[in-house]
Order: C-alpha cells, then structure tokens, then sequence
C-alpha cells in the first residue's frame, strides 16, 4: 500500500472554516468520504465544510461543497472562499470570476484587500418560498407563516431556499438563549423537512439590522453562515424588519445582504487563507 499527499488550504469566514482543496489538475477521489474524515474535529483537519474547485464546462470554474457528514450543499461563505483563493492563487486575472455552483452559475467580486483578508462579494440566487423547493411535506402555498409544534410550544417558521434549505424563526433574544440547542436540532430533523434543514434565529436590532445565530444542518451551531445570512435577510425584508440592505450580525462577525425583490441576492463579507497543509491519502 503506497502514500501520497493531497494539498489544501484551510479558510475562514468569520469563523465558518472550511477546507479547501484545488482539484483542477487531480484525478477524481471519494470525495465525500475525504470531507467526512478530513473536517473531523480532533481527528482530522476539522472544519465546518469541505471544498473543492475544480474545471467546469459551463464556466472558468467549479465549486462543490460538502458538510461534515459528507452531503453535499451550497455554501455562501464557501462561494467567497473560493473566489478569494482563485484570486491569490492567480487563477482570476480580473476581480470578478464566475463559478458554477452546485445552485448554479455564481459571479464572485473582489472588493479590497487587508493583507490576508478580503472582502468578497457573491452572487446567491433568487430566493424560494415554495415547498418544493426546500423540500417541505406541507400542503402550504409557500414557507411562511408556517406554524410547528415542538416540545409543546409552537413555532413560526418562515422556510426559504437560498440554493439550501433554511427556516428563520424571529423571537425575543432570551427566548433563542433558552431554546437555541434543544428546539434546533428538532426542527433540523423533524419529518417536515426530508433532507432536513438549517434553522435561524433572528431579532431586529436597529433600523436594517438583524442579530442571527444559526444552527447548521449536518455541523450544529456555527459561527457564520452565508446562506443563513441571505435567508434571514428575505425573511426580515418580507416580513417588515428590514429593507432591501441588510447588516446580519452572527457570532462570528457581520455580513452584508442585499436583495432587491425578483433580483439575486448579493453577499458581502470577508475571507481569509488560515494555513495550507496536507493529508496522507492511502492509495
């Protein structure tokens, strides 16, 4: 049995990690089992979520995600990732690259640069309420408003699908502290939700402000998380908290949403190459 190493580059977003992984010029590996074993905490690399780039046939680049658990998803933070490692490693020659998503084709922007940060901007999507989209087992027109009972109590749900699944409950800021990790990971699982789905709790706090924290479907509790942010930007905007810019401020940090209805929305925030390494693959 012979050894060989596989490169990668370890990124944060404001405290969302990720490994990330160039396979443009790599022969095709199992590459869910890697991200299982490789964002192990403790016993791995350890990160929030796995990340490739890789070619493309409809764009310059490729990007695919996978969580810890080794399903693969849509990534807003990972989609800055990437775009600030094509821009370092010289593989972007201009400050927009495009990038095919497992969501669809992405355009990203690099905005500025503070030495080993930048600030990214990305393209997510037009926003989905329909059930179908999520997916979610309801005979409902779309995610809002949708009331579910767990642990006896009943909570308003407002489900959205930003290239993955979120549902965005907006409550008192002592009522998240009490629930936050014995209500989330009920509703992540809840038969509802097939592919079970991200939950985010929200709370205005100013004028086109909201305070976030996010349980992450397949990871837990993360610091940031991109997609939540632009989930709970829509949520907010459609429900009256906020307007079309949005200020998200999660654990880790802050992120910028734009959304202009019928138009994608737009994240911006920042990306930062933590270390590069690499692991021994058994061959």
């Amino acid at each position: 049995m012979g050894n060989r190493r596989l490169a990668f580059v370890k990124m944060q977003a404001l405290g969302n990690d990720l490994i990330l992984v160039d396979a443009l010029h790599l022969k095709p590996l199992s590459w869910s089992r890697l991200a299982e074993r490789m964002c192990r905490r403790h016993f791995g690399v350890g990160g929030d979520g796995f990340l490739l780039v890789l070619p493309s046939r409809v764009a310059p680049f490729r990007m695919r995600m996978f969580n810890p658990d080794g399903s693969e998803d849509m990534c807003g933070n990972g989609l800055r990732c990437t775009g600030k490692y094509l821009h370092d490693r010289g593989l972007a020659k201009m400050k927009e690259v495009v990038i095919e998503t497992i969501g669809g084709v992405r355009k990203t922007w690099l905005l500025e640069e503070e030495g080993r940060r930048s600030i990214i901007r990305a393209e997510m999507g037009v926003p989905s309420l329909s059930p179908e989209d999520l997916p979610m087992k309801a005979e409902v027109k779309d995610g809002l408003h949708y009331s579910l009972e767990v642990d006896g109590k009943v909570w308003e749900l407002n489900c959205v699908s930003v290239g993955t699944p979120h549902a965005v409950i907006f409550a008192p800021r002592e009522v998240i502290g009490e629930a936050f990790e014995r209500v989330s990971p009920k509703i992540e699982t809840h038969p509802l939700f097939p592919r079970r789905i991200s939950v985010d709790w929200c709370y205005p706090e100013g004028k086109d402000v909201l305070r976030v924290r996010v349980w992450e479907r397949a990871v837990g509790e993360t610091l940031s998380c991109g997609t939540a942010a632009c989930a709970a930007a829509v949520a907010g905007r459609l429900l009256g908290y906020c307007g079309e810019d949005v200020e998200v401020r999660l654990v880790g940090g802050n992120l910028e949403v734009t959304w202009r209805r019928g138009e994608q929305m737009l994240l911006t925030g920042p990306a930062e190459e933590v270390f590069t390494g690499s692991w021994q693959l058994r061959v």
